[in-house]
Parts: C-alpha cells; sequence; structure tokens
C-alpha cells in the first residue's frame, strides 16, 4: 500500500468515485481451489514463504501488531507455529535467506531477524538497521549475491551485506536518490518502483555498494507501486496502485537498457492492484478486492487470465476504499501452492490448478497432476495425496497401486482437486493412480512409492564362528524415526517379519509387537550361525515387512562376514 495517512485512503475513495464506470464484476473464481485457511490475528498485510532444508514449507504473515508463522507443508492443513509481536503498523513486508526471515515495517525501527533453523520454534535473534532509518516500507533481497535492500525509508534505499553477518550485516551503501517504494534484485539489476515519480528504474547493482541508475521508463497510471523480473529477465512487470485502465505494464527487457512495453492489462477499472509476481509464464497478482488473479504471460504482447480467486466475494470491485481484500500472494512455494494474505480474513492457501486449465471437455474424470509425487510407504498418520484435473465433481472411485477407494474415502474440492490419505499398497515404485465416474476412467497418472531409510547393521566382528551368537543390532542414522534402536518404538501396527539373509540358506523369525515390546533395552536379535555357512561369505541384510501387505517398512545396508571354524 502506497499511502501512511488517513488522506491518502480518502484520495484514493474520490479516484474510485471519478473512475469509469465501464467495468463489470469480475468472473467467480477460476481454476483454483481453497486447501486452508488460517485467521487467529487481526489487520493482515504482507506474506512470503520459507522451505526448510528437510522440505517442510511455511508462510510467514504479516499484520498490523507483528508477524504470524504457519507450517503450511500439508496444504490442506495449515496450522500457526508462532507469532512474533512488534510495534503496531498497518505495513510491513518480509523476505527470507537462508535459515532466516527478515522484517520491516513503515513506522518504527530497523530490521528483525528470526531465525528458522527450527521452524517448528522460530526465535527473534537481533534488529538492525535502525541506527540508518527509523521506517522502511520493503525489503528486498538478491538471493543469489546474499545482499538486502531495505527500501520505503525516510533517507534512501540502504543496503547490507548478508555474506558478512547475517544476524548484524553491515551496511555498505546507502542510495539517495527518488523514494524508491518497492524493489525486486537479481543478476546484478534492481528493479525499483519510485511511486510518487510514475517510473520503473532500472539500477545498476553489479557493485552493491555503489548502486547507479541504468535507465527509467513510466509505468502505465504513474503510481508505479512493485515490479517484477521473470527468470531470464526478459520481461518485468510493473503494478500501478490506483484505480485505472491500466493496471499492469508488461515490459520486454530484452534489452535492459531499452525497456519495452510489451503489454498492459487490467482486471477491471474500479479495483486496484497490489504486488505482482512473476514464476515462469505466469504472473501472479494479489489484486485487492478482486482478490488473487494469475495470468498467463508465456506471450509477454498478449497476457491471458489463466485464474482467480476471491478472497472477499462479498466485495464489490473497489470496496469502500478500495484496499479491501488480498495484500499479499506467494507463489514459490515448491509444492505449488499459493500462500494470499487478505486484509481482513487472514491467511489462504490455494491451489492454482494450471494443467485443469488445458484439459478437454469429457464425460470421464481427468487428472494432469498428483502431489506429492512420491510417499513413503510406511508413513503414519498416512501421507496426504492430491489430485489435479478436471471432471471430479461426479467422481465415484481413486484406484491406487490396486487399492480401492471409494466416495467416502476422498474428498473432493470442487471439480478440479480431490484429496485423500495415502493406502497402503502392495508394491513399492511406481503406483498407477485413476479416478472414475459412471462415464468411464482418467487416463493413469503415476506416484512413486517410496522406502523409508533404514537402519545399518552392526556386525560387531569381522569374521564369526560356527555356533556363535551373532548379534544383529539396529543403528539410527540420521532422519529415521520409524523404529528406533533397541526398544522398536514405535510399535508396527501389525504382525511384522524380521528376515536374516545368511549365505545360500534362510532364516525367517515371526515376533508379535508384544513379544518385541518385551525386548525393550535388547541391542538386536541374537542369530547363531549354522554349520551349514562353513566357508561361505554371510550376507546380514535386515527387512521389516508388514505381512498383510507385503510392503517392506525398511531396508537396512548389507553386512558381509565369513564364517569360520570354531575349532
Amino acid at each position: 500500500m502506497a499511502f501512511r495517512a488517513a488522506s491518502a485512503l480518502a484520495l484514493f475513495t474520490v479516484l474510485t468515485a471519478t473512475a469509469p464506470a465501464m467495468a463489470m464484476q469480475s468472473p467467480p473464481n477460476l481454476n483454483t481451489a481453497k486447501l486452508s485457511q488460517l485467521d487467529t490475528h487481526d489487520n493482515y498485510n504482507d506474506v512470503w514463504g520459507y522451505q526448510a532444508p528437510d522440505g517442510r514449507e511455511y508462510a510467514c504473515v504479516g499484520t498490523s501488531s507483528g508477524v504470524m508463522i504457519a507450517n503450511c507443508t500439508d496444504p490442506l492443513d495449515a496450522y500457526e507455529v508462532g507469532f512474533f509481536p512488534g510495534a503496531f503498523c498497518t505495513w510491513r513486508d518480509l523476505k527470507t535467506f537462508n535459515e532466516y526471515l527478515y522484517i520491516v515495517n513503515d513506522c518504527s525501527g530497523g530490521v528483525d531477524v528470526i531465525d528458522m533453523s527450527d521452524p517448528e520454534d522460530p526465535v527473534q535473534v537481533n534488529t538492525f538497521g535502525a541506527q540508518y532509518m527509523n521506517h522502511a516500507h520493503n525489503v528486498a533481497i538478491d538471493t543469489d549475491a546474499g545482499i538486502l535492500y531495505a527500501a520505503g525509508t525516510q533517507n534512501g534505499m540502504h543496503v547490507f551485506d548478508l555474506n558478512v553477518n547475517p544476524v548484524n550485516p553491515p551496511r555498505i551503501d546507502r542510495w539517495g536518490g527518488p523514494y524508491v517504494h518497492d524493489v525486486s534484485v537479481q543478476d546484478d539489476v534492481a528493479h525499483a518502483a519510485l511511486i510518487y515519480n510514475g517510473q520503473y528504474r532500472v539500477l545498476d547493482v553489479s557493485d552493491p555498494s555503489n548502486v547507479s541508475t541504468m535507465t527509467n521508463v513510466p509505468s502505465g497510471a504513474n503510481f508505479t507501486h512493485a515490479t517484477w523480473p521473470n527468470a531470464d529477465n526478459s520481461v518485468v512487470v510493473a503494478a500501478d496502485e490506483k484505480s485505472a485502465l491500466r493496471h499492469l505494464t508488461f515490459f520486454d527487457t530484452t534489452n535492459t537498457l531499452n525497456p519495452l512495453v510489451a503489454s498492459r492489462y487490467t482486471e477491471n477499472s474500479l479495483s486496484i492492484p497490489h504486488n505482482p509476481f512473476i514464476k515462469e509464464d505466469v504472473c501472479h497478482v494479489s489484486w485487492y478486492t478482486e482478490g488473487y488473479i494469475a495470468l498467463d504471460i508465456s506471450d509477454p504482447y498478449n497476457p491471458v487470465k489463466l485464474g482467480r480467486y476471491d478472497t472477499q466475494p462479498g466485495t464489490p470491485a473497489g470496496g469502500i476504499s478500495g484496499f479491501d481484500g488480498a495484500w499479499g500472494c506467494y507463489p514459490f512455494s515448491p509444492s505449488g501452492a499459493i500462500y494470499i494474505s487478505d486484509r481482513q480474513r487472514g491467511l489462504f492457501v490455494v491451489s492454482l490448478n494450471e494443467c485443469s486449465a488445458g484439459l478437454p471437455n469429457l464425460p470421464q474424470p481427468q487428472v494432469c497432476r498428483v502431489w506429492p509425487d512420491s510417499v513413503s510407504a510406511l508413513d503414519s498418520p498416512r501421507q496426504r495425496v492430491m489430485l489435479t484435473g478436471k471432471g471430479f465433481t461426479s467422481a465415484t472411485q481413486v484406484s491406487v497401486g490396486g487399492a480401492i477407494l471409494g466416495s467416502n474415502d476422498f474428498t473432493r474440492l470442487g471439480d478440479q482437486v480431490i484429496h485423500f490419505r495415502m493406502p497402503l499398497v502392495s508394491s513399492v515404485g511406481f503406483n498407477n493412480i485413476t479416478v472414475s465416474n459412471g462415464a468411464g476412467t482418467s487416463l493413469p497418472i503415476q506416484v512413486e512409492v517410496t522406502l523409508p531409510s533404514g537402519p545399518t547393521i552392526d556386525a560387531g566382528e569381522v569374521d564369526q564362528e560356527v555356533g556363535s551368537d551373532f548379534l544383529v543390532a539396529f543403528g539410527s542414522q540420521p532422519g529415521d524415526f520409524f523404529y528406533p534402536v533397541a526398544s522398536l518404538s514405535p510399535l508396527p501396527s501389525s504382525v511384522f517379519e524380521v528376515n536374516f539373509d545368511i549365505g545360500n540358506s534362510f532364516t525367517e523369525l515371526i515376533w508379535l509387537p508384544s513379544k518385541v515390546a518385551n525386548m525393550a533395552g535388547v541391542n538386536g536379535f541374537p542369530v547363531v550361525v549354522p554349520p551349514s555357512a562353513l566357508g561361505l561369505t554371510v550376507y546380514w541384510q535386515v527387512a521389516v515387512v508388514d505381512p498383510l501387505q507385503g510392503v517392506p517398512a525398511m531396508v537396512t545396508s548389507v553386512v558381509s562376514t565369513t564364517v569360520i571354524d570354531n575349532d
């Protein structure tokens, strides 16, 4: 949001009232589905995302009183893990770099730093830069270069080097040109939004300690709020935060020194866009009263509307002040989930069903995407699987690797999304998934079923004597959590087998959970080496198997020893 005074909102009310009244109400939601929503605070502003090294995904949401962090690893079941109170302020912005979250607000202080190395228990570790600025509207990070830019301050854009110290970085420059409302940076170029100048300015940041201007171009409505480049820097989008007929401008930036207007896009003349982002060939925009808008810009000279999710369907275009609804969006989660922050209604986690848009209309269901594309054979609780496609409203059955799910075993989210808990299947590897209705069955899509990492074998002596006890011990590895050392706890839900392959012979031991439970504190299973193994190389490998499904829970590494005579 551009202004920091009540009079600014009044000005926008006038602009809205005097805008051309030719726009129609936008169509309903398009190629999207709400997966979950969190509304545990008040007066929300921007949103960003964080991915932990182990793949867990988090949304970081600003509010007028602080920042909420939510686990969105299962996008259908988001939950809050922490809230960090701060100075009361309508405007907050936040970005991530490595394991840190950086936060600014437009009312006081410097840059707050939250350590996300344990994302279920994040910790605020510092605030830096307050000696240089008493507020900042926006924070941007060149993640490849490790340089942070604090923009929208009272005295220029401040540049900090996170490589030196990510918690307390030194300031290396202050660019004192015109007020920079927002900025995005990659590949030695900063794309600055000079809102009060109505310009998109290109800055050379190849030397971040000496930022300089490369060129300027006007944006569509002379109120340049935000910019974002695509991955190869051939397209930049600029958003003008005002009711107008030229909301978004797509620039052809093949020549960085000479950006050319490729096209302009307006959702309707009464509404106000806010923050645009480009991921691959899609431009994602938080558009206040219009919610979240997705545009196909594979041809930037002809953007085509791909998706929409209205976070406030009861609010007309323009609303009361124009600023109700979707403030921010984050389209970069590896899972593909879109995070949307609605000013009044909190965090929305939404699916953009890009592949559904290209499917023909057929009587039977169609499946074009499965998430995740790889699941563990024995996760407990069973892992959630989500299918994207078309024609799901009439679906009656889902087949997963031979396991059949009836209509009570899966959930439809409109016509394009189905989700369910992964059933036990009869084999690891790639398993087909199909969806059926009364008219037929979809073509299959595959999900990979994998084994969790297993324990290692502690073989003890290199050589084993005939008749000796060979102790096969379970040893934990980083990331193992299914069956810890000794007590095998938590226990499998049913009878399982522990198999020992000994040379050319095979011994099978059947253990009941109750019997294994009585072995708490024992480090393994003693196995007597048979005389028939004399002179053989013995291969020890342990597999824990669910005999009801025939699916290994885990398989150890292979250890070989030689059996010798005990004389």
